[in-house]
């Protein structure tokens, strides 16, 4: 009988502190529209061009559901190819990752670059790989990483700024971040 009255407390306590231990283990929960935050940017010869720098640019996310992130097979509608004229990529869900380049013009205003001979900007475009964790919670946070070439026109301003948002599969757009003025080398 005594070893009972021990043995019902002890297990209440295991009980209990079981019930605190998963109680204190917190999921991270974010909107399920992706969210952007600029970090940082960063310079790097580019390895094909030595005589070239690449502008870097570093930027957190986090996401609800973790849908950010195209998987290679992707390529039928919505996430289908369609190419215009100038050879311009009509559906903005096929790059899920898009960067405007905009350049301080004479009157001290940042304005997009436009591609000589068109009404085309100067644009990054590329897709993210499929990055939703296997787990059972999807919530996702990270960097993404992007190097961006030069414009390669003559007679560009070397102070710019990069305007950046991405897609998820879900197709909901995150927030539009914009750098600081970058002065390029």
């Amino acid at each position: 009988m005594a070893s009972s009255k021990l043995i019902l407390p002890i297990v209440a306590a295991f009980g209990i502190v079981a019930i605190v231990v998963t109680a204190c283990k917190k999921t991270e929960i974010f909107p399920i529209i992706p969210e952007l935050t600029y970090k940082s940017y960063y310079f790097t010869v580019d390895p094909d061009n030595p005589m070239d720098t690449l502008l870097g640019v570093i930027v957190g996310y986090r996401d609800g559901d973790g849908d950010i992130g195209l998987n290679t097979g992707d390529t039928f509608a919505p996430f289908n190819s369609i190419i215009g004229p100038n050879d311009v990529q009509l559906n903005p869900y096929y790059y899920n990752l898009h960067i405007d380049y905009l350049t301080l013009d004479e009157n001290g205003v940042y304005q997009p670059v436009i591609i000589p001979n068109t009404t085309d900007t100067f644009r990054d475009l590329s897709r993210i790989q499929n990055i939703t964790p296997e787990s059972k919670y999807k919530a996702i946070r990270g960097d993404i990483d992007k190097q961006i070439v030069r414009p390669p026109f003559p007679g560009l301003s070397k102070n710019v700024k990069l305007k950046i948002k991405i897609y998820d599969r879900a197709l909901h757009e995150s927030n539009t971040i914009e750098t600081p003025p970058i002065v390029l080398p």
